[in-house]
């Protein structure tokens, strides 16, 4: 309960998704070492081998989800915009979908760590990773939903 208490914060997520904040707890302490367990990780002591991190990503960034072609037409987008709201145990990653307001599930993602949800404003912020500090950026700022200043750019996430 103590990391969903500072996961949902740290990205200014409505309490609501506290289901999804402590479930990504729970998926991040069994990947992480314990003294409990002599340094080795609660995965590794029952699987008996190392886990995989690299597709472990910031909780709450701006994501990029693929549409399968039989819930598209042909000139609808191949991607929608959602926000990352953990792991799922069938290896994929729980999203909230913006434009329907449902959690998904998908295997074909894309992550903007760099960007979250303004969810009062319900409009894309982007975070400084490397400072405590958030940067509040204005609308003249923004280029097509990509910063003009900042970490990343539209071509790191494609």
């Amino acid at each position: 309960m103590e990391m969903a208490r500072c996961l949902l914060p740290e990205r200014k997520i409505p309490n609501q998704f506290w289901a999804e904040a402590v479930n990504t707890s729970v998926y991040l302490l069994n990947r992480l070492p314990t003294k409990a367990l002599q340094d080795m990780t609660p995965y590794e002591a029952w699987c008996g081998n190392k886990p995989s991190v690299h597709h472990l990503r910031i909780f709450g960034c701006i994501c990029y989800y693929r549409v399968p072609e039989t819930k598209r037409t042909k000139l609808d987008n191949k991607a929608h915009k959602g926000i990352f709201m953990g792991y799922s145990s069938s290896k994929g990653y729980m999203i909230f979908c913006l434009k329907s307001e449902k959690l998904i599930l998908s295997r074909e993602v894309k992550f903007d760590e760099a960007t979250g949800w303004d969810w009062k404003n319900q409009k894309t912020s982007y975070f400084d990773l490397f400072s405590k500090e958030q940067p509040q950026l204005s609308e003249d700022e923004l280029v097509n939903d990509v910063p003009v200043r900042g970490t990343r750019s539209l071509k790191d996430v494609y």
